[in-house]
């Protein structure tokens, strides 16, 4: 395979007894996307890893690196103890936990390219990212050829991680953050909806709630915020699911766990929203009493609403508008209710599948890099 790019922006570099691609690294800092391609790193000196380190908490980091030393095969138990301490000190010095929070690391034992770059400047050349390129004559180019920089991104990288083994053979910790995302907003909007709903009040009983019919603070948001964070939790429960089965090699008994979580999540998810875009329940989030009352003003007392009069017609439409939206709440309480019901125990549910998840050992090395 072969694959030709004509580039602008760009000039050679021929460097000695300093790493040629120095411009990037001083740019790393600030990057937000940040790809090495290397055929080798340093098995002693930590300086260019520490680089990676020093980025920003939200930096996309891609490494990839050959292992030297590391055959298909092995004749001797000799060649094969060397290739072991070998990937051994990669595994190690290359731990994505220990590079960045967005950090992928990957193995391809045929690469024998060098790429450093971040998203507005790359280095194509003869240097490893390896603190003893430095000591050797190494030739490249530095591009800033927004084209070039693009199809290395887009075309060019993605090939050879598709080529390459990825340094876990699982890694579920992004998941179970997600989930615990999601449950932390679905607890946020149940209190939301919960506080449009519902009021605190005092009587000669004592404290207690009474459903809101007089005030039309239902927000629209709400609404829509509720509907699009279900078709998340549902999505979410679906990979959890498949972790789990990838985790346990499918165990019946732990994915049939996951599995009834799973259908109870996915059930209330779809009851939730079909009360949410219920007629009744629609109306009265998208209600509005001024609007309602200045239309009321308009269409029905606008001959009668002169000068004098404009005040009493005025507190008239507004108190039709009023008694809408009392009429509306009132056939919508039911439906209000079976949904923060229904929001309360899908929390549980949530919270249920996020600790299962947790109870799982989340991230699993590729046992395909240590060969030996």
């Amino acid at each position: 395979m072969k694959n030709e790019l004509n580039i602008e922006d760009s000039k050679f570099i021929y460097a000695k007894n300093e790493l040629s691609y120095q411009e990037i690294l001083d740019e790393m800092k600030t990057a937000k996307k940040i790809v090495v391609v290397t055929f080798n790193i340093s098995k002693d000196n930590t300086s260019l890893i520490d680089c990676l380190r020093e980025t920003s908490d939200d930096c996309d980091i891609t490494m990839i690196t050959n292992i030297p030393q590391r055959w298909d095969n092995y004749r001797t138990n000799w060649s094969r103890s060397v290739a072991h301490k070998q990937i051994r000190i990669y595994l190690s010095k290359l731990n994505p936990e220990k590079i960045g929070q967005r950090a992928s690391v990957f193995f391809n034992f045929s690469n024998h390219g060098k790429i450093i770059m971040t998203e507005d400047v790359a280095y194509i050349g003869s240097a490893n990212f390896s603190e003893e390129s430095s000591d050797n004559i190494e030739f490249g180019i530095i591009s800033r050829d927004k084209r070039f920089i693009s199809f290395l991104l887009n075309d060019l990288i993605p090939d050879i991680v598709a080529e390459s083994e990825p340094y876990y053979e699982y890694d579920f910790l992004p998941l179970l953050l997600e989930c615990k995302m999601a449950t932390l907003a679905l607890y946020k909007l149940l209190n939301e909806l919960c506080e449009q709903a519902y009021f605190l009040h005092d009587d000669i009983d004592g404290k207690g709630y009474i459903f809101n019919t007089n005030e039309d603070i239902y927000s629209t948001q709400t609404c829509t915020d509720i509907i699009r964070l279900l078709k998340t939790i549902n999505h979410i429960a679906s990979d959890i699911y498949d972790a789990i089965a990838k985790i346990t090699n499918d165990n019946e008994k732990k994915t049939d766990e996951a599995a009834e979580i799973y259908d109870t999540i996915s059930t209330l998810s779809r009851e939730i929203e079909s009360l949410l875009t219920s007629q009744d329940v629609w109306d009265l989030f998208n209600f509005d009493i001024n609007i309602r009352a200045n239309s009321i003003l308009q269409n029905e007392y606008s001959l009668e609403a002169y000068d004098e009069m404009l005040q009493h017609y005025a507190e008239k439409a507004f108190q039709k508008a009023s008694d809408e939206f009392c009429g509306i709440a009132q056939a919508s309480k039911n439906n209000i209710t079976s949904i923060l019901k229904g929001m309360k125990t899908l929390h549980k549910e949530t919270v249920k599948i996020y600790k299962l998840l947790k109870a799982y050992e989340l991230r699993k090395t590729n046992p395909k890099i240590d060969n030996t």
